[in-house]
């Protein structure tokens, strides 16, 4: 079982008032270089984009390192407004 990293992205510099346009999650120990985003059909699916950012760290995007639990709220968030059909299988 990996264990994940979330973070979100958000459209321009972050900062506390943000709001997250995508969710994403990274293995926290960095041996497989997984990276995987959440879908509009509440799916992890892999992402490359992710990965080469993951691996070579750099970016052009903001991302905001977040708990499981701050994950959560914004997947039940996006579930309740509708964004999201319903929560992914796997947190």
């Amino acid at each position: 079982m990996t264990d994940w990293q979330y973070f979100y992205v958000t459209d321009g510099p972050a900062r506390d008032d943000s709001p997250p346009t995508a969710l994403g999650r990274s293995d926290k120990d960095g041996r497989r270089h997984n990276a995987e985003m959440l879908t509009r059909d509440a799916v992890w699916k892999p992402s490359e984009y992710l990965m080469r950012y993951h691996v070579l760290g750099t970016n052009e995007d903001d991302y905001v390192l977040i708990s499981e639990g701050r994950a959560d709220e914004i997947i039940g968030a996006w579930v309740s407004s509708g964004r999201l059909p319903q929560a992914p299988d796997e947190p």
